[in-house]
């Protein structure tokens, strides 16, 4: 992690953010149509291997962007978003914005 003017290494796991270890097969979308039922299950309070990585991902983006002290935070906040349905609210102004 390069922050501050200096380099940190360190290793995370899943574990460490309350996940279990998931294979691809765990993990693995499929066509556009798939996606988006996975997404709109996701949206829609589906949990499991897919939900964690989605959280894990947008929690590390929300911490590299400065909005959280940590990726923990960040992976709080990813929760709390898909949790509250902010995600979902926030994904259909896009999909209304877009047209899409």
């Amino acid at each position: 992690e390069f922050k501050g003017g200096s380099v940190k290494s360190y290793s995370i796991a899943p574990g460490d953010f309350g996940f279990a270890i998931a294979g691809f097969d765990d993990l693995a979308g499929g066509d556009a149509a798939d996606n988006a039922r996975i997404m709109a299950g996701l949206f829609d309070g589906d949990r499991g291997p897919k939900r964690d990585i989605v959280v894990f991902n947008a929690g590390a983006a929300i911490y590299a962007a400065d909005k959280a002290g940590s990726i923990a935070e960040g992976v709080a906040m990813a929760n709390e978003a898909l949790d509250s349905g902010a995600a979902k609210r926030k994904f259909a102004q896009l999909r209304d914005f877009t047209g899409r």
